[in-house]
């Protein structure tokens, strides 16, 4: 029982993104796929899983194989106004040839596997009001409920902690000796090592290496990876002036209001696993919340929505950018526009353009390319690139590396230490500690909303 791909081709637009794969995927295997962003990960895993269909070459199921497929992009598949356990019960109803349906039984039946698993999950909230970890769960969940012998998982650990990836890590081995086949892309090459029995490297839209996990380290996967040492060593430093004081935060009715102080050249981290108010905070300080008070240097300002908050001087990069970041239909050179201000004619925005590419080394190097053609990491870069001019003088990132690979990370950790060194300063908003300790020059843990100052 396996799937296997012969020579396997396909283009976006008129940008080969897969050449001649040649891959077979067996049972009771546990397979990684790791690459840069825009390597062609995610669109081999939509081709295996019939969203997309091969332009040259072969999908050749053995058997009666079926597919599960949990997509990067947690809306995909979801119906937003449905509770998840309706949206849960569709996915059982899949796996069976009953004429009869009972609610209540179904329920049931769903709830009591889910416990199985070691899940939880709030049952009778409608999906568009879950956050993108509880979307990230239900995707799970829905794969598995479908029962389905191909398990395949597009960075399904991006937006959980610590203690959540060691149960789902947990999950798959359970489910590689029942018999399932899995196939993963995670960007923590540690855990996709830890995790998985055969890693498959992919350059430029083509299989360039492939080794079993036990038998390679992560300094050789990398080396397979990238051709360049990308090591990021932070050499901005924190001065004296106070950049920003935020007044009167207040993120829940039972928590007193705090106030906050960021200095110029400083990275601030804020801390903390999955629903504890993290991204909460981010949202307030860009004025999607309660209202709250900003002193600079030069006056002190209510901010009580998003444009005070950029005529401030703050720039948002939101955890869900595909929802909240971006403009999907535009191009690279429209978001790298959107917020310079002054006349600009369109050779000089392509020029412009055109640097920041080379700046954030996104690719493609086409300026013109609408950002839903881009891959996850790349799209971050965007998102991020596109605040890059004077008026921003702090930067708002909630978590900035979801679905970015190690080359991206260090591109975007690169500009953010020269934005520092130039006077900035970035509150940066993670569930990562190591990430934390790497980027930030303090460190605040929030738990149940509620601010605690750390140290390094």
């Amino acid at each position: 029982m396996s799937i296997l791909l012969q020579n396997v081709s396909f283009r976006y637009q008129q940008e080969e993104v897969l050449k001649g794969i040649e891959l077979k995927f067996e049972r009771n295997k546990i397979y990684g796929f790791v690459g840069l962003n825009g390597a062609g990960k995610s669109t081999l895993m939509k081709l295996i899983a019939g969203k997309l269909k091969a332009e040259k070459g072969s999908v050749i199921f053995s058997g009666k194989e079926t597919i599960g497929y949990v997509p990067q992009e947690v809306d995909e598949g979801l119906v937003q106004y449905l509770s998840v356990i309706e949206n849960l019960v569709v996915a059982s109803q899949k796996k069976s040839n009953k004429l009869f349906f009972n609610k209540k039984r179904s329920i049931e039946s769903v709830v009591n596997q889910i416990k199985e698993w070691g899940i939880n999950l709030q049952y009778e909230k409608l999906v568009k009001e879950c956050s993108i970890y509880e979307k990230q769960m239900i995707l799970i969940v829905k794969a598995l409920l479908e029962d389905a012998s191909f398990l395949l998982f597009d960075e399904p650990t991006s937006s959980l902690g610590n203690e959540e990836k060691k149960a789902f890590f947990s999950l798959l081995s359970r489910l590689k000796e029942k018999g399932k086949a899995i196939i993963l892309i995670l960007h923590h090459l540690e855990e996709l090592l830890e995790v998985s029995d055969e890693v498959i490297v992919l350059r430029n839209g083509s299989v360039t290496f492939k080794a079993d996990s036990k038998e390679i380290s992560m300094d050789e996967l990398y080396e397979n990876m990238v051709n360049i040492d990308s090591v990021f060593e932070k050499t901005s430093k924190p001065q004296k002036e106070v950049a920003f004081e935020f007044q009167t935060i207040k993120l829940r009715e039972k928590t007193k209001p705090f106030n906050l102080k960021i200095h110029e050249g400083e990275v601030v981290v804020i801390y903390g696993a999955n629903g504890n108010g993290k991204s909460s905070l981010a949202r307030t300080l860009w004025g999607i919340g309660n209202p709250y008070s900003i002193k600079t240097q030069k006056e002190t300002q209510r901010i009580t929505s998003p444009l005070q908050a950029k005529k401030a001087g703050l720039a948002f990069v939101p955890e869900e950018r595909r929802k909240e970041g971006l403009f999907l239909d535009f191009s690279i050179k429209d978001h790298l526009s959107l917020f310079n201000s002054g006349l600009k004619k369109n050779l000089q925005e392509i020029k412009l353009a055109n640097e920041w590419i080379e700046q954030f080394q996104i690719t493609p190097k086409d300026s013109g390319k609408e950002v839903k053609w881009l891959s996850g990491g790349n799209q971050q870069k965007v998102s991020i690139a596109k605040w890059n001019s004077k008026e921003t003088r702090c930067f708002l990132l909630d978590e900035p590396l979801k679905g970015v690979d190690l080359y991206a990370k260090q591109s975007i950790f690169r500009f953010l230490n020269e934005f520092c060194c130039n006077g900035g300063c970035v509150f940066y908003f993670t569930n990562d500690l190591e990430e934390a300790r790497l980027i930030g020059d303090r460190i605040y843990q929030i738990e149940h909303g509620v601010l605690m100052e750390g140290t390094k």
